[in-house]
């Protein structure tokens, strides 16, 4: 083979032209319109709640035009969570949203506490957070693509 030249390489490579190694644009290639809003969500120290609820329909494949739609839609889901969601929050929403598995007290308790145990559990949430703890932009994003691995 000669040297100078590189073999094709077909699919995902982590360095392409069109963003890198996000696990968002590799899973789902529609995305891609998307990138100015992902933008702004991964600069959010602290995720709103209509960042959160586009995040998580846009994996649903309901692809809001915008955040405010997108919290209109969730709005009977987001309830009980306020203008910035927490950590157990966002996982409670998540796995009910993406039909992740459930453990046994989640099962029986459905709320946040439990499902951030699932999804600790699991493998989704890596960090070291608590429940109560609020969720920034990059952490919503790392949670959200482990959580596309997972299913």
């Amino acid at each position: 083979m000669d040297a100078a030249k590189k073999p094709e390489r077909k699919g995902y490579e982590k360095n392409s032209a069109d963003g890198g190694g996000s696990l968002l644009f590799r899973f789902f290639p529609a995305f891609r319109p998307i990138r100015r809003d992902l933008d702004e969500i991964l600069a959010e120290n602290e995720i709103s709640a209509e960042s959160a609820a586009y995040l998580i329909l846009c994996v649903a494949g309901e692809e809001p035009a915008s955040r405010r739609e997108a919290m209109e839609r969730m709005r009977d889901r987001f309830a009980r969570i306020g203008e910035k969601p927490t950590v157990g929050e966002y996982a409670f929403v998540l796995q009910n949203e993406l039909g992740l598995p459930r453990g046994f007290f989640s099962t029986l308790f459905p709320g946040p506490r439990y499902s951030f145990r699932d999804l600790k559990f699991l493998g989704i949430i890596q960090e070291r957070v608590h429940p109560g703890d609020r969720l920034s932009g990059e952490r919503a994003l790392r949670i959200l693509g482990r959580a596309l691995e997972e299913k």
